[in-house]
């Protein structure tokens, strides 16, 4: 007749057995709250926004996050058309301008780098006729900024609603500014 109660050697085996796979459960954790913690050191958060003062008129881009925004893709839009551009943006919002390079202040967007907490001008008119004039149809132009962070995660900014979208956006006319 067999012995119906287990050996000590039995409940050991399954006791050695449950530990390692609870073992093996806490590494996969750990492992997932260390990539967490990673992504979160080096998240970009980029944001566009418009600046008025007595001056002029601003277009500013500025990194929020706690890493490097590398941009990625631009689209400008005015009445959901893409411009290609600076040249062709300000010559479809001021028919007939005569202000240029003299006076319009144009920093880099496409390709660029955007170091945390950094704030850039991204266009700068200063006050004149047709600085007002163009202000007063911003509400047709559109910009979606697409960007990534250092390990490849990828972001875009639109700002018809000031949202922020976790994914890629490709651009259907690539703004070169």
């Amino acid at each position: 007749m067999a012995n119906k109660n287990p050996s000590f050697q039995t409940i050991g085996t399954i006791l050695a057995l449950a530990i390692s796979v609870i073992a093996l459960l806490t590494s996969i954790y750990e492992v997932n709250i260390m990539n967490s913690q990673q992504r979160a050191m080096v998240w970009p958060h980029l944001k566009v926004y418009q600046n008025y003062s007595s001056e002029g008129f601003r277009i500013k881009g500025s990194n929020y996050g706690t890493g490097p925004a590398i941009v990625k893709s631009v689209e400008v839009t005015i009445d959901g058309e893409p411009v290609k551009d600076i040249n062709d943006f300000l010559d479809s919002m001021v028919p007939g301008r005569t202000m240029g390079y003299d006076v319009i202040g144009v920093g880099d967007l496409n390709s660029s780098v955007f170091k945390p907490e950094e704030d850039r001008d991204l266009l700068y008119l200063p006050w004149n006729e047709e600085t007002h004039a163009l202000v007063d149809q911003l509400y047709k132009v559109n910009l979606v900024v697409c960007y990534e962070s250092v390990l490849g995660d990828s972001w875009y900014f639109d700002l018809k609603d000031g949202e922020t979208r976790e994914g890629k956006f490709e651009s259907r006319l690539e703004f070169d500014n």
